[in-house]
C-alpha cells in the first residue's frame, strides 16, 4: 500500500547554454533546480534549491543514477487524489535572489492555483488547473521578481499525477514512464528527464 510518492529527475542536459554565442564562449552555466510542491487542495509549499552541475556546456548532461529525489510527499489514503510540482531550472548569475524569489513564485502559485481548483477537487483537476495557471504565474515572474534578483530564473514547468488509490501503479511498475521537459530562457535551451514513483 502506497504511502510515499516522489518525483525523481534522472538527469538535465544543456542543448544550448545561456547568454548566446558570444557569452557561451567565455564561460558555463551553473545550474540549480528549485520549485514548489502542490497538495491535492491547491497548498503550495517552497522546494529548497538544489545544484544540478555547475559546468554546463552544449551538450552536456547530467545524469542522476540513482534517480535523485527532488521532492516526496506523505500520501494521505484518500482517493482519487492529485499531486503537483512546480519545477524552476535556475542559471546562478552572481549568486544571489533565487531562494527569495522561490518562495514569492510558491506564494503566487498558491494563489493562481486556488483561484482556479474547485473545492473539494476530484481526482484528474489538478493537472488541468495548472495548464491554465502557468501563463500567469509567468507574467508574474517577469513583471515582480526578476527585475529584484541577479540569478536567472527560467520559466516554469508544473506537472501533475493523480493518485486512484492506495494500490495505484503504472503499467505494473511502482514508476511511471520517464517523461522530458524543454525549456528556453536567457538565450539557452535545457531538457530535464523526470518520473514519478508511489512505494
Amino acid at each position: 500500500m502506497g504511502t510515499k510518492l516522489s518525483l525523481r529527475i534522472h538527469r538535465v542536459k544543456c542543448v544550448d547554454e545561456t547568454g548566446g554565442r558570444w557569452v557561451e564562449k567565455i564561460g558555463n552555466d551553473e545550474i540549480y533546480l528549485g520549485g514548489f510542491s502542490i497538495m491535492p487542495n491547491g497548498d503550495t509549499s517552497p522546494i529548497s534549491v538544489i545544484p544540478i552541475y555547475p559546468h554546463f556546456d552544449d551538450g552536456d548532461v547530467k545524469v542522476f543514477n540513482p534517480p535523485k529525489h527532488f521532492f516526496t510527499f506523505s500520501v494521505p489514503q484518500t482517493f482519487p487524489a492529485d499531486y503537483g510540482i512546480g519545477l524552476v531550472l535556475i542559471e546562478k548569475d552572481n549568486g544571489g535572489g533565487a531562494s527569495s524569489a522561490i518562495l514569492q513564485i510558491t506564494q503566487k502559485a498558491q494563489e493562481l492555483i486556488k483561484d482556479k481548483l474547485p473545492i473539494p477537487a476530484a481526482g484528474g483537476i489538478l493537472g488541468t488547473v495548472l495548464t491554465t495557471v502557468a501563463a500567469p504565474l509567468l507574467s508574474y515572474i517577469l513583471g515582480r521578481i526578476v527585475a529584484g534578483i541577479r540569478d536567472d530564473l527560467f520559466p516554469p514547468q508544473m506537472v501533475a499525477v493523480s493518485l486512484t488509490n492506495s494500490n495505484h501503479n503504472w503499467f505494473g511498475s511502482n514508476n511511471s514512464t520517464e517523461k522530458t521537459l524543454r525549456v528556453s530562457g536567457h538565450g539557452g535551451i535545457y531538457e530535464l528527464t523526470y518520473d514519478w514513483e508511489f512505494v
